[in-house]
């Protein structure tokens, strides 16, 4: 059961911190749920002699209450794979009208691209002038075109390439095709049927007709298909066995993670002309006793983290200070000043102050983990480590990641931050 946790104030005082621990105390004595008593800031010296004289520790530290994507209700659409046909996209879209994209992923489920009814529509008016297959698989020919394989080639078959031709009545006695790599859809023309085989296309779609045997017999390397579709409708079918991957945009696709921020999203979306966006969740990797560990080394980034942020209202003057008083305590000596652009209440001001060392102590942990192996893991996934031994277990942010090899085999080197850092 998820958690509930229970908190006062930002900037918290004594009884802000007091408060939120008695109140989670009494739910959790009376009730059926886990609260959690935190705190929204840094806790004073005089609340820190308090809690230690009767033996309390301070609350979790939650360094921020920002609304995240995962907070939202969202639609999640039917996820295609890249290899599956237009023809299913097609069917997806018609099954839910309330989709106007739909993911495509690749096998191992990373997001290739965004496909939608106007690329399908793009698409379909394209091959009235470009009426080609490329190595199209077979096994989706089939599927849009419920066909059986008729025969047998010498060669095994696994895809179709090919210029697509509808073979009608000839008054001439020139076939409609030229060359092998055609891909024939006739019907009961038992003349045109035995010249295409002689020739060797690639390809013959046999339309509501019956495959003789004495041409059954002379088949090479021509794959024939029969359909119960008339000509005109698996001409335009045979189109949809191309797989969606090919049509989907691969470019400029615009992507959000759940652990994304509202603020930052709508930003993004304000300058965008789409109207959907894949939702990505972040790849877990742990890191366990499996992983043979090589190094580890934990160090604290004094660099860049700030001790003391000034609010300063350009109007009226005032200025409000806030802390972080566990850096300054260790040594830390960084300040900035930030001058808020309009009129500001302290209550604003203090916030802007909070979220700038909130931000800047993100920065402060970094651990460097390596693993004598190839560990499949990105700038931006989560890692667990979970290493009996290490007194560093937890959930970590990998921030850079890299790869190697030695004499001693493959190694991968992470350095790792808080989970809630922004890569």
């Amino acid at each position: 059961m998820d958690k509930i946790y229970v908190t006062g104030h930002r900037n918290p005082d004594t009884d802000s911190i007091v408060s939120a621990m008695a109140y989670a105390a009494l739910r959790n004595a009376v009730g059926d749920r886990q609260y959690v008593a935190a705190r929204l800031g840094q806790i004073s010296d005089e609340t820190r002699l308090i809690l230690n004289r009767f033996g309390f520790e301070p609350p979790l530290l939650i360094k921020n209450m920002r609304t995240q994507v995962m907070d939202l209700e969202y639609d999640v659409p039917p996820i295609l794979n890249e290899a599956v046909t237009v023809s299913r996209a097609w069917s997806a879209m018609e099954d839910d009208k309330h989709i106007s994209a739909i993911p495509v992923t690749d096998d191992e489920g990373h997001l290739r691209g965004m496909l939608t009814a106007g690329d399908i529509a793009g698409f379909d008016m394209e091959t009235i002038e470009a009426a080609d297959l490329r190595s199209v698989p077979l096994f989706n020919i089939l599927s849009v075109l419920e066909g059986q394989l008729l025969g047998e080639t010498e060669e095994v078959v696994n895809t179709i390439s090919g210029q697509v031709v509808l073979a009608l009545p000839q008054s001439g006695e020139l076939p409609p095709f030229r060359q092998r790599e055609t891909v024939l859809i006739c019907g009961n023309q038992p003349d045109m049927l035995r010249e295409a085989v002689a020739f060797g296309v690639a390809c013959v779609v046999l339309c509501q007709a019956e495959l003789p045997e004495e041409i059954r017999a002379q088949v090479k390397n021509t794959c024939i298909i029969s359909t119960p579709y008339d000509g005109f409708r698996a001409v335009r079918r045979i189109f949809q066995a191309i797989p969606v991957g090919r049509l989907a945009q691969q470019k400029e696709v615009i992507a959000f993670h759940l652990e994304d921020y509202i603020d930052d999203v709508r930003e993004v979306v304000l300058q965008s002309r789409y109207r959907s966006y894949p939702i990505l969740d972040s790849q877990e990797r742990v890191v366990d006793d499996s992983s043979p560990l090589i190094a580890l080394v934990r160090r604290d980034r004094r660099y860049g983290v700030l001790s003391q942020v000034l609010t300063r209202d350009r109007w009226s003057g005032a200025v409000e200070t806030v802390d972080n008083r566990d850096f300054a305590a260790q040594g830390g000596m960084a300040r900035r000043i930030i001058t808020m652009p309009a009129k500001s209440s302290y209550k604003a001001m203090r916030y802007s102050g909070q979220f700038q060392l909130n931000q800047s102590a993100a920065e402060l942990e970094r651990m460097e983990l390596t693993v004598g192996e190839a560990f499949c893991v990105w700038p931006g996934d989560l890692v667990t480590v979970r290493h009996s031994g290490l007194d560093w277990n937890g959930r970590y942010r990998a921030v850079k990641v890299t790869v190697g090899m030695d004499e001693g085999g493959h190694w991968t080197r992470m350095e790792l931050a808080p989970p809630d850092v922004t890569i």
